[in-house]
């Protein structure tokens, strides 16, 4: 069973009341004692009393005229009409923490089989600094080695996996780069056309780029074609994510919890026969804002490469 531990170790109680409020704050960002409409009455308070306040280290709610108040599970309990159980989980699950999952993992190799657990196959990855070239490539996107580093996108010197010992050993011709994550490293050789990607390690069953990394409540987001776009719109100012491929599926939840946290979500896929048709796809299953990368680019990243883009 998920703890009231587990979730804070991932996420802070700050963090859950601005998630939970921000449908009741018109999307502004709550500091402590801002006041709004009690979010538990279904009629607006003339006189807004409820506000959020940081007691002994942890955020709280407080409404002055009702005497409401309680921690961050205790609003997320009578939002929804929950038992903390249940509010534990729908935290879990609404910020996408991914505690079941790890749970379920420890739980299944620490419990004795009778059939073996499949191995995984390994890997090994070497990592380096970036070298100058290595910057240079990053930097015609208006990418530096703060936003590099704000993604955990790394500069790989080697990798190798598999029984036979695959290797692969990067080179000023053909860089090797890496979207890394908690256990895993999504391999990226830009100038490499047939192996350009790679999943290395426990690829994650809900991947999307750069969903960690947003703010919790802005004007837009955008969801792109790739990682690469995803961090040089963030160097430009913009907030983006991307799934695995244009072709991945994004689940109804992730759509309501954007556009519950941006007042737009725009859909900004690649100027070819791909990205144009799932785009329109998703614009229509979700009734989205669909975006245009200007005419003679194929991608967000690509316009970004041009010496004086409009933003």
């Amino acid at each position: 069973m998920i703890s009231k531990e587990d979730i804070l170790a991932k996420v802070s109680s700050y963090d859950i009341l601005i998630y939970y409020l921000a449908p009741y704050s018109n999307n502004r960002t709550l500091r402590q004692g801002t006041l709004i409409s009690n979010p538990f009455l279904s009629r607006k308070q003339r006189t807004p009393s409820f506000n959020i306040c940081n007691k002994y280290g942890e955020w709280r709610y407080k409404d002055f005229a009702t005497d409401d108040k309680g921690s961050c599970f205790d609003l997320v309990m009578n939002l929804f009409n929950l038992s903390f159980t249940e509010a534990i989980a729908r935290i879990n699950q609404d910020m996408i923490l991914g505690l079941d999952n790890e749970r379920k993992i420890q739980t299944k190799a620490s419990q004795p089989s009778l059939t073996p657990l499949k191995k995984k196959k390994p890997y090994l990855v070497v990592e380096k600094n970036f070298n100058a070239l290595e910057r240079s490539y990053w930097g015609k996107y208006g990418i530096e080695l703060k936003h590099l580093s704000f993604f955990n996108v790394v500069s790989i010197k080697s990798y190798s996996f598999g029984e036979n010992k695959y290797y692969a050993k990067s080179y000023d011709a053909n860089p090797i780069f890496a979207y890394k994550g908690k256990s895993w490293y999504k391999i990226y050789r830009p100038k490499d056309k047939k192996f350009k990607f790679l999943f290395l390690g426990t690829r994650p069953g809900n991947y999307i780029f750069g969903y960690s990394q947003l703010p919790w409540i802005g004007s837009k987001v955008y969801i792109t074609g790739g990682e690469k776009d995803v961090v040089s719109l963030y160097a430009h100012g913009k907030s983006a994510i991307s799934l695995n491929s244009e072709t991945a599926s994004i689940s109804p939840l992730i759509i309501k919890q954007l556009k519950g946290r941006f007042k737009h979500v725009v859909v900004l896929y690649d100027n070819d026969e791909t990205g144009i048709k799932f785009s329109q796809k998703l614009v229509d299953k979700y009734n989205i804002i669909k975006g245009m990368v200007p005419e003679g680019y194929n991608d967000v990243s690509d316009y970004f490469s041009t010496t004086n883009p409009v933003v």
